[in-house]
């Protein structure tokens, strides 16, 4: 190919495929596209499309409108592989950036057109691994530009817009997507996208602090949008709460993958903002204005902020604030209020006569909160009033003389009490008897009730906060602004001299004559008197659940670490050799271990209970927690189901279709297809609540916490499972037969059983018609809510009433004689039934009209008496009219001749003559009925 010039215009461009190393540069074979001037020769490397006239071999700079044709080969280039690809048409609708002139084209099938609609659109041209990770920013004029963005949105202006409103881009891919009510982060980071309906969204660009939750983290942890200084990220969340753009809603984190919007109540939240700007620390303070609740940010002040959960608070110091599960005890506030209060003020006269005048002092004083181990309060004015005031030095303590003068003021603390200073900001733990300050000539040991010390107070502070102080049946710790009660259960050494817990390797320290052992439970703390397990040394090392004791094992279950921790043998472990062993990491992380004596332990860090109960427990194999929805749903292989009956327990083998539960974690789950489910809602399910009781139960589920209600009686019950039982005796089956049945809780189904079991027994649950009454079983029913009947009581029985009660086909061996011979008559001679079905899943009834309901208080039975059944025909022997019976009417009403069928009576809203052609079937008709 020769070229004579330079110029632009001249050039000529050739697609052609080139081996290696034959072209300088290129060291693979590629197919690409080579610009041939007069002096070099050079690869087009580029994005975009590149068209090429076939014909002169000239570039076409203007693509717009052209059609693929023999003459114009259009090529696809990536600039990444400095490979073309020749396009013979656009497999699917796209769009294309072209590099070269910056240009936006969109390619429909076989015709280019250039963009003319300012916007985001993907760039299908451009592809990575199969991805499309690029979008183009285009203005009305096919200007584009190309962006690379990551983990946020856009308006998606492309042809698909109507359907899928956004682009999000995701893990290196733009992808165009149908969205959802909710926020999301908008590309430049200014704002959010808000989208109201699948359809319906609109960019808001945010100036203020705020957080949303992000619609469009998907399969990502950063499920908050949070906006500052006119910022936007998405942020992985912490534990704790977040404030909205709406005053009243806050978002509530529990998990760091799991947040919703919660609508506020009056008081402190955690506030898990850290300003990276300003070092302050921020709690989220709701109040109630006008009844409307506003939630705002407020720096904090150092002490316990008291907050809307029952049991928690949330502690601030200089540094940081963190949420905390309060303890039995007292807290100091970091919030004050004003306090009025009466004191005296003196004055000197000139003949030195003392005036005493009262006067009204207003302090600010801290708010005291009291805790116990399940809810918090903020003690009144009157409550704080009550604890005494005192005057500390060098841990002594005397009760301030002025405050012992109030009204109601205490006048004496014993150890294990408190009282604060003047302004309620410090604590002052009672180790000895405290006394009123007017009392005291001088100090010494006679002062105190224990005799051990001339101290009897400390001044509650972290520097105590590793000591343990034993006063009666309570262990006290001391912490900045707290007292609290300790109660973990567990067993401790605590030496009452230095106040330490002993947890050191040192047996000489557990032997030690100041050193006392302590159970705890939720409550209460004992002394106790316990022997060691072994004379031998009872150490093991313990590494990855596996444990090797320093002696042979035996009949003993239980070694400990070298750390003292508690260690659960699976097995009977020789000396020096390892095996399966079980151990909690903490002394607040309980586990369940099973050992090689079939005793099962709940066990944490330093303390282990044996299992002295009849029932389940439902564990999973990798942690030995109690087991959790997740774990069943996610590992269904990886439960341990331990029965126990008493101390005897064993690993079980669960049947399929019985819930097992278990009574200390309140859940239960059954086994079908090899799959553990739990219950979705209450009601009734066949349970077993340890091995020797396989039964149907009432049940409640709330918030994944299941409580057992009661064993049913003799009976029928539809289960949550959707299986039908039959309870009797002490034996409850699935039903065996085909059939109406009704259930103990007043609903009747229609089964239908596969007696060749190929199929599941089904049953559909019957629908009746509310307010009005149905014949069962020689009682009387009230329907309610379309599906249920409740038993009909005195209260419903009415002398003047009328009443429609209804008598179900399934049981028309049971109809009382006047409603079957009514029946029977309306058959007879009207040609029409008395059955009434209102639609499909109603019961099929037979309905009758009764007045002069009178109910037996002594023994529950009801009478009425009959007005007539439906369709019912018979003479008015005043008028002489031939009446038809109207449940509408509830009585009967006059009788028209039906014009197609002669011989048969139909309902008339008005009294109308009888035509004389059928004067002869009517009489007829009222004979029969007089003689019948």
């Amino acid at each position: 190919m020769n070229v004579s010039t330079d110029s632009e215009s001249k050039v000529k461009y050739i697609y052609t495929t080139v081996n290696a190393d034959i072209f300088p540069g290129i060291s693979s074979k590629i197919n690409g596209i080579f610009k041939i001037s007069k002096y070099y020769i050079s690869q087009v490397i580029e994005d975009g499309i590149i068209g090429i006239n076939t014909l002169t071999h000239s570039r076409l700079l203007n693509l717009n409108s052209h059609s693929f044709s023999p003459n114009i080969e259009i090529y696809q280039c990536h600039s990444t592989t400095t490979h073309c690809t020749l396009l013979e048409s656009c497999l699917s609708k796209m769009y294309i950036y072209n590099s070269n002139n910056e240009i936006g084209l969109y390619c429909n099938g076989y015709t280019i057109h250039t963009i003319t609609s300012a916007g985001y659109y993907i760039d299908g041209s451009r592809k990575v691994n199969g991805k499309t990770p690029y979008v183009l920013k285009c203005t009305n004029t096919s200007y584009c530009k190309s962006l690379t963005p990551k983990n946020v949105y856009f308006i998606n202006a492309g042809y698909d817009s109507s359907v899928n409103k956004l682009i999000g881009c995701q893990y290196n891919s733009c992808n165009t997507i149908t969205a959802v009510v909710g926020y999301y982060l908008a590309y430049n980071e200014n704002g959010v996208f808000h989208c109201t309906s699948s359809t319906t969204c609109s960019y808001h660009a945010i100036s203020y602090f705020s957080n949303y939750l992000n619609a469009g983290a998907i399969g990502s942890s950063k499920i908050i949008i949070q906006c500052q200084y006119g910022k936007c990220s998405s942020i992985t969340p912490s534990i704790g709460y977040y404030i909205t753009n709406r005053a009243s809603v806050l978002i509530e984190c529990i998990r760091k993958s799991s947040c919703s919007e919660i609508y506020a109540s009056e008081g402190y939240y955690f506030s898990t903002y850290e300003s990276k700007t300003i070092f302050n620390n921020y709690i989220i303070h709701c109040v109630n204005r006008n009844e409307s609740i506003s939630c705002k940010m407020e720096s904090t002040n150092i002490g316990f902020y008291f907050s809307n959960d029952s049991n928690t608070l949330i502690s601030c110091d200089k540094n940081k604030c963190i949420s905390v599960i309060a303890k039995n005890g007292f807290y100091r506030s970091a919030t004050t209020f004003y306090d009025s209060l009466m004191t005296s003020k003196k004055k000197r006269n000139n003949n030195e006569n003392i005036n005493r005048k009262q006067i009204r002092k207003i302090d600010k004083v801290y708010n005291l909160i009291s805790c116990t181990n399940k809810n918090c309060n903020i003690l009144t004015p009157d409550e704080i009033a009550a604890i005494p005031i005192c005057n500390f030095y060098n841990n002594q303590c005397f009760i301030n003389y002025n405050y012992s003068l109030r009204r109601f003021a205490t006048t004496s603390i014993a150890a294990g009490g408190f009282c604060t200073n003047d302004d309620r900001s410090i604590f002052y733990f009672a180790t000895d008897s405290i006394a009123v300050d007017n009392r005291i000539i001088g100090v010494s040991s006679s002062t105190f009730t224990y005799k051990t010390t001339t101290t009897n107070c400390l001044k509650a502070s972290k520097y105590y906060s590793s000591n343990y102080y034993p006063v009666g049946s309570a262990i006290y710790r001391l912490n900045d602004n707290q007292i609290t009660k300790f109660v973990d259960p567990g067993y401790y050494f605590i030496n009452i001299v230095k106040n330490t817990l002993i947890i050191g390797r040192n047996i000489n320290e557990y032997n030690n004559k100041d050193v006392k052992i302590y159970k705890c439970n939720s409550f209460s703390s004992e002394t106790q008197k316990y022997s060691y397990m072994d004379t031998k040394d009872i150490t093991c090392i313990y590494h990855n659940n596996q444990c090797t004791p320093k002696y042979d094992m035996g009949k003993r279950e239980f070694r400990i670490t070298y750390l003292g921790e508690l260690v659960l043998a699976s097995k009977s472990i020789k000396s020096r050799e390892s095996g399966n062993c079980y151990k909690s990491n903490d002394i607040n992380q309980n586990i369940y271990g099973y050992s090689f004596s079939n005793h099962l332990y709940h066990m944490d860090q330093y303390f282990a209970s044996q299992i002295d109960n009849t029932g389940y427990y439902i564990v999973t194999k990798s942690s030995n927690y109690t087991a959790e929805i997740y774990d069943i749903k996610n590992q269904p292989n990886s439960i341990f189901l331990y029965s126990c009956i008493k101390t005897n327990c064993k690993v079980y083998s669960p049947n399929e279709n019985i819930y097992y539960y278990d009574n200390q974690s309140k859940s239960m789950y059954r086994l079908e297809k090899d799959l553990w489910q739990a219950p979705a809602k209450s009601g009734y399910a066949y349970i077993s609540i340890h091995p020797n009781d396989e039964y149907i139960y009432r049940f409640t589920l709330n918030e994944q916490i299941i409580i057992i209600e009661e064993k049913v009686s003799d009976g029928f019950y539809y289960t949550v499972d959707k299986k039908m039982y039959k309870c009797e005796g002490s034996a409850c089956h699935p039903i065996s037969d085909s059939g109406y049945i009704f259930t103990n809780d007043g609903t009747i189904y229609y089964c239908e059983y596969d007696s060749e079991e190929l199929e599941e027994t089904e049953c559909t649950l019957q629908s009746c018609i509310s307010n009005q009454y149905y014949y069962i079983n020689d009682y009387y029913y009230q329907c309610s809510d379309g599906n249920h009947l409740n038993a009909m009581t005195s209260k419903s029985c009415d002398y003047e009433n009328k009443y429609i009660i209804n008598f179900p086909t399934f049981l028309s061996d049971d109809f009382p004689k006047s409603i079957q011979d009514d029946v029977n008559k309306n058959i007879r001679n009207n040609g029409s039934s008395a059955i009434s079905k209102k639609r499909k899943n109603f019961l099929t009834v037979v309905p009758a009209v009764y007045t002069h309901c009178q109910y037996n208080l002594e023994n529950g039975e009801i009478n009425f008496e009959l007005i007539c059944v439906n369709n019912f025909v018979k003479m008015n022997i005043t008028n002489k009219n031939v009446e038809i019976c109207s449940l509408s009417n509830m009585g009967y009403i006059t009788c028209t001749e039906d014009s197609k069928k002669p011989d048969k009576c139909t309902l008339s809203l008005a009294i109308r003559s009888i035509p004389r052609c059928y004067l002869y079937i009517v009489n007829i008709f009222i004979i029969t009925l007089l003689f019948l």
